[in-house]
C-alpha cells in the first residue's frame, strides 16, 4: 500500500504530468512558493506560455481532525506571452500557424490535470475541478492569464502522539 500524500508528492506528480505536454508546446512549467511568486513568474518573459502550480493549502474534510483526511487545494495558472495582435483578443481564442490560444492550452492541461490519478488507498484518485477566473494582481489588475482551481481528499501520513 502506497503512503499517504504530503504537499510535495502531489505537487511533484502534477508537475511530472504536465511537464510532457509543456516541453511537446515548447512552454515553461513552474511552481511558486506563494500567490506573490505566481505574479513574479507571469512577469517574466516566455517564448510561447507558462503553467504555474500552486499549493494553496488544506483543510479538515471529516469534522474529525484526528481522522487525518483532508482537502487539498491546488491552483494551476496558464498564461501566454502573446506578442502584438492586429485584432484584440483573437490570441486568447484563435489557433494560428505559429502560436496554440491560450483557451486551446487552458482546455488541454485542464483535461490533463482531471485525468491525472492518485492511488486510490492515499486520495479520492483524482482531482475536482472547481473552476476558472482571470488571474489578477492583489490590486485587483486582470492579468493575461487564467486560474484554475482543483481539490483533491487525502489522507494525511500518521503521526504518533507520546
Amino acid at each position: 500500500m502506497p503512503p499517504p500524500l504530503k504537499p510535495n508528492d502531489i505537487i511533484l506528480n502534477l508537475r511530472d504530468g504536465l511537464k510532457v505536454y509543456t516541453d511537446a508546446q515548447k512552454g515553461v512549467l513552474s511552481i511558486a512558493n506563494n500567490p506573490f511568486e505566481v505574479i513574479e513568474l507571469l512577469a517574466e518573459s516566455t517564448p510561447r506560455f507558462r503553467i504555474v502550480i500552486l499549493w494553496e493549502g488544506d483543510e479538515d474534510a471529516t469534522g474529525q481532525p484526528l481522522a487525518a483526511i483532508v482537502r487539498t487545494t491546488v491552483a494551476v495558472v496558464v498564461s501566454q506571452n502573446r506578442g502584438l495582435r492586429l485584432y484584440k483578443g483573437e490570441s486568447v481564442m484563435k489557433d494560428t500557424e505559429s502560436q496554440t490560444s491560450l483557451l486551446t492550452h487552458l482546455d488541454a492541461i485542464r483535461a490533463l490535470v482531471r485525468a491525472y490519478r492518485f492511488p486510490p488507498e492515499t486520495s479520492d484518485e483524482s482531482f475536482l475541478y472547481l473552476g476558472c477566473a482571470p488571474e489578477v494582481t492583489p490590486e485587483g489588475f486582470p492579468l493575461d492569464a487564467y486560474r484554475m482551481r482543483f481539490r483533491l481528499h487525502n489522507s494525511l501520513p500518521a503521526v504518533q502522539f507520546s
